[in-house]
């Protein structure tokens, strides 16, 4: 699996609008349009419902006019009692590490993203007779095209389908985003 992320994460990155020869006109454009997603390189967003499961707290960078490098955080509780005193609580953190690939300088984007989440765990199970509890962790792979409009006036909002490669398995998702940019 890593190496499918990484062959397609270097296939965007050659095929990115980045090493494509432009007039000077188009050079002249495009550098405006740069300067102004530099003057608010950063967005910070709430996910619903995507990469970092019910929701999760995000922040990138735009380290060049096509691409974003992005970092989450996302924390989950659940406590479930029945009434034969059985108890089973769970909680973990997903951290989302994220690329964002876009294909144009303007505020209204389609994009491509690529990423993994990091997933650290407990879990405690106890009924009237034994207790077990452990902890564990692991990485899944996250992959994604969408839109985003990335506002000069400092708003952030993106909606995004994403497959999550876990276990072997593919499982569809999506998410919606907001926030703002600085």
């Amino acid at each position: 699996m890593r190496t499918s992320v990484i062959w397609i994460l270097l296939g965007l990155a050659f095929t990115s609008t980045a090493f494509a020869e432009n007039s000077p006109a188009q050079l002249e454009a495009s550098s405006a349009s740069f300067d102004s997603e530099l003057s608010h390189p950063n967005g910070l967003s709430l996910e619903l419902l995507g990469r970092g499961g019910f929701y999760s707290v995000d922040y990138d960078r735009m380290i060049s006019n096509s691409v974003a490098l992005g970092v989450g955080f996302s924390y989950l509780s659940l406590n479930v009692y029945d009434f034969s005193s059985d108890n089973l609580f769970v909680s973990g953190f997903i951290l989302p590490l994220y690329a964002n690939f876009y294909f144009s300088p303007e505020p209204n984007h389609i994009f491509l993203t690529a990423g993994m989440d990091v997933i650290l765990a407990y879990g405690r199970f106890s009924d009237s007779k034994v207790t077990n509890e452990g902890t564990g962790g692991g990485v899944i792979g996250t992959l994604g095209a969408g839109y985003e409009y990335r506002g000069r006036g400092g708003f952030l909002l993106r909606l995004t389908p994403y497959l999550v490669l876990a276990a072997s398995r593919v499982y569809p998702s999506a998410g919606v985003s907001f926030g703002g940019t600085f």
